[in-house]
């Protein structure tokens, strides 16, 4: 929660809209965006957040939507380092980081469709093995923190015919 009511950037009155759209620093960002997306989101005078962001999912394309979330994102994430880590992210950053994202996202998409264009034309070879009859298996993963100050263990068991017997996680 925030201890104080004004931006810790540039000292403005601080509340969703302005972190993300009207902030010095975030509005460096939509300068090196689309114009058209950027006048929608400048005449759309909602209060709530929920609402405004239903009323582009509404409005706008997949394509355009799906720019707008992932920079209010990335804007969200760059001020969150600004003012906890004291690492500051040029706007270029910012929108190379949505830019790459997106592109990412297209080659995932294109080769999800590849892969489901070949499964459709092949027999695709389970990932998961089954344990023999009678017996159950467990898969285990684990990951570390990138800060190296903790990580999380999953653990989920299934019987031989897949179905789901229980799970546990721990974060340390």
């Amino acid at each position: 929660m925030a201890v104080q009511s004004t931006c810790p950037l540039c000292d403005c009155v601080d509340s969703w809209r302005h972190a993300l759209v009207s902030c010095t620093m975030s509005r460096c960002v939509w300068a090196l965006s689309d114009e058209v997306l950027v006048s929608k989101m400048s005449e759309n005078l909602e209060a709530n957040a929920r609402i405004w962001l239903f009323q582009f999912s509404e409005s706008l394309d997949h394509a355009s939507f799906t720019w707008l979330v992932i920079t209010l994102w990335s804007i969200w994430y760059a001020r969150r380092k600004a003012i906890y880590e004291s690492i500051f992210q040029s706007p270029q950053q910012t929108t190379s980081f949505v830019n790459k994202y997106i592109d990412e996202l297209g080659q995932l998409n294109a080769r999800k469709e590849h892969q489901i264009t070949q499964t459709a034309s092949s027999a695709q070879q389970k990932r998961w093995l089954p344990p023999p009859n009678g017996k159950v298996k467990f898969n285990v993963d684990g990951a570390v923190a990138r800060s190296w100050r903790g990580g999380a263990a999953a653990a989920i068991c299934r019987d031989q015919d897949g179905l789901y017997l229980g799970s546990s996680a721990v974060v340390l």
